[in-house]
């Protein structure tokens, strides 16, 4: 008996030694996930944002809602790192008409293409101008003949009526003049305001006191005659924003605007070797112009480029886009002259509720054809007619060309970080658009 008690002692003490070192069981890794990172800087009282990504086919694979204020990954179930997806950017924003009480929402979307893995997406919102109340009483005339204030929006216009006095709605970062033509005078006389800050500037000028320009404005020609829209601003530093506006003043929708087809831009100095004034500004200048060339079938060009002197003379684009047969709410073919960067199509629809999608694609050499993606459940439960993409006629299709970007990722990479308000500016850009 204790033989047999023996050997079943060895037994188990065998037995226990193979289970103990028997080899673990080695779990296969789990596959790492597509990843995109959003960080949101907008508040829920500003607007809410969410986000969905699509694959090439349009099907929706994942969509999340943003918090606030806050930073968030969204994963794609059933996919891998080296993936690609379009991201979609919903923002929802809500506004009141003052002393109305009328409610406005506006829905916009922002479609990036074929984002790669661990990509980031920065939400906020980088206005940097101020705007001002200007109340300007001109003392010692006879005649205001004419005012420009550079970004500033007329209210009324002084006249003896009013004693003189016009009141202007200005944009600006700090700095802000005006030129005037006083008493049936050729030349234009100035004041420069060094600082303005707060809600509103009044001020009463002396008109003896006000310098005349007597230098001749800088002439820039244009790529065509037509009603333009521009904007120039004297640099005074990129890096803090502060610019000097020195272009046109700003016109009220639907009035009137001359044709021109060039620029005669006055500098807020006198010209007058024994009245110095030097320009309170010296890293050179900005120039925004647009303007729609022809009817029917013409072209909207944009441009918005910094110089360090202002140029003779702006040439018009060596590319262009024209239509196909295919233009709908969802689909929309384009044919590419080469000679341009990035490809942007937007969709709109007016109403008390206004929608804007707008989509960028990578040009093609030839002719290429666009489709939104689906549109999530999510979003579609509370706006029906993005399911149905009932957006208004009239696709807005604009090629983007950049003298110091050189690839279509580089352009998109730097909508998407929202680092710089002035990348367009910095990158050299020139735009053509067309109405499908």
């Amino acid at each position: 008996m204790k033989q047999v008690f023996s050997t079943l002692g060895i037994l188990f003490v065998m037995a226990c030694f193979g289970a103990c070192t028997k080899e673990p069981v080695i779990q296969p890794p789990t596959p790492e996930l597509y990843t995109l990172k959003i960080d949101n800087q907008f508040n829920n009282v500003e607007a809410r944002l969410g986000l969905f990504l699509s694959d090439k086919e349009g099907v929706v694979r994942a969509f999340r809602w943003l918090n606030g204020g806050d930073t968030a990954q969204i994963r794609v179930p059933g996919s891998v790192i080296g993936d690609r997806f379009d991201g979609t950017i919903v923002k929802i924003t809500n506004s009141e008409t003052p002393g109305t009480g009328i409610r406005d929402t506006s829905v916009e979307l922002t479609t990036y293409p074929q984002l790669t893995h661990n990509q980031t997406i920065i939400l906020r919102n980088l206005s940097f101008q101020q705007s001002i109340r200007l109340k300007v009483t001109f003392e010692g005339v006879t005649s205001v003949d004419s005012v420009i204030v550079p970004d500033g929006l007329t209210f009324a216009r002084p006249q003896p009526g009013n004693n003189f006095t016009g009141e202007y709605l200005t944009f600006h970062s700090g700095q802000l003049w005006i030129r005037v033509l006083l008493n049936g005078e050729a030349l234009w006389r100035f004041i420069y305001f060094e600082r303005a800050d707060g809600p509103t500037l009044i001020t009463t000028l002396q008109s003896g006191l006000m310098p005349p320009i007597i230098a001749k404005p800088i002439k820039v020609k244009l790529p065509f005659p037509a009603s333009w829209s521009y904007k120039v601003d004297g640099v005074i530093d990129t890096a803090t924003r502060r610019f000097v506006p020195i272009g046109d003043l700003l016109r009220a929708p639907g009035g009137f605007v001359p044709t021109i087809d060039r620029l005669d831009v006055f500098e807020p100095n006198s010209g007058d070797p024994q009245v110095p004034t030097p320009l309170p500004y010296n890293k050179g200048y900005r120039v925004r112009l647009e303007s729609i060339n022809g009817i029917g079938s013409g072209y909207k060009y944009y441009t918005d480029r910094f110089y360090n002197r202002l140029p003779a003379e702006i040439t018009s684009p060596s590319f262009s886009i024209a239509p196909t047969v295919l233009a709908d709410t969802r689909s929309v073919g384009v044919i590419c002259t080469p000679g341009f960067d990035v490809l942007s199509i937007t969709r709109s629809r007016t109403g008390a509720t206004r929608y804007s999608w707008e989509a960028f694609a990578v040009p093609a050499n030839g002719s290429l054809v666009h489709r939104l993606p689906n549109v999530p459940e999510e979003l579609a439960a509370l706006y029906p007619v993005l399911k149905a993409y009932q957006f208004d006629k009239g696709i807005r299709v604009r090629a983007e060309s950049y003298d110091r970007i050189t690839t279509f990722e580089a352009a998109m990479k730097a909508r998407m970080l929202h680092h710089d308000v002035l990348w367009q500016a910095k990158a050299g850009y020139v735009g053509v658009e067309a109405v499908y």
